[in-house]
């Protein structure tokens, strides 16, 4: 039983780890998710070259 509430533990709180990092709206980044922030940032330092 105890390992049955670890595991349960264990996966709330990847959930909530996940959705922290990845999906939650923030603020200080401009009302995105920190994901999208990261990707937009990278996007912007490394743009794809184009065509001649």
């Amino acid at each position: 039983m105890a390992a049955l509430v670890r595991r349960g533990k264990r996966i709330r709180t990847t959930i909530q780890a996940d959705w922290y990092n990845t999906r939650r709206v923030h603020g200080t980044l401009g009302m995105v998710s920190p994901l999208e922030y990261e990707t937009t940032h990278y996007t912007t330092l490394n743009p794809e070259p184009q065509p001649a």
